[in-house]
């Protein structure tokens, strides 16, 4: 199920909906931290820091007939949730902030545990309108487009 939705929502960022204008820039990158290198296994895993609202249950006094009475309500707080990506050094590609690919040593050189680096929103090479607020020596992940999964097998009668 997550890979038919990666897959789709791979299809959907490469399609880049809602431009009327060609001259406006794709989607941003994502600032993501390096959490492990792992050379031997040819992956680096990302941290990414998201915001999610979350629904709490709060108790407030209110004044009702001029008595202090407690009313529940939901309020909608914000929490933050670290979320790891494995990233592939062979299937992927890495650039510089000036937009130089480099080559997988260069990468495992540079790609340090603790360093924030940027990662495409969408499997592309980040557009030039967001390059040219980097450092040169910043990096840019672009991730490989995920594999489809295999369809689901036919239902057969009796199901």
């Amino acid at each position: 199920m997550r890979g038919s939705c990666l897959a789709a929502l791979a299809a959907l960022a490469l399609a880049r909906p809602g431009l009327a204008d060609d001259k406006l820039p794709g989607p941003p990158p994502h600032f993501v931290t390096v959490q492990n290198v792992d050379r031997k296994a040819g992956e680096i895993t990302f941290a990414e820091l998201t915001m999610h609202y979350v629904a709490r249950e709060v108790t407030r006094e209110v004044v009702q007939d001029g008595k202090k009475v407690p009313v529940k309500e939901t309020v909608y707080v914000p929490e933050f949730r670290t979320g790891l990506i494995k990233y592939s050094v062979a299937d992927g590609q890495v650039y510089d902030g000036a937009g130089k690919k480099l080559d997988a040593d260069e990468v495992w050189k540079r790609a340090t545990v603790g360093a924030a680096v940027l990662l495409s929103s969408d499997f592309r090479m980040v557009d030039d309108a967001y390059l040219k607020l980097l450092n040169k020596d910043a990096l840019v992940f672009v991730p490989a487009l995920p594999k489809a999964p295999p369809p689901p097998p036919p239902m057969t009668k009796g199901r």
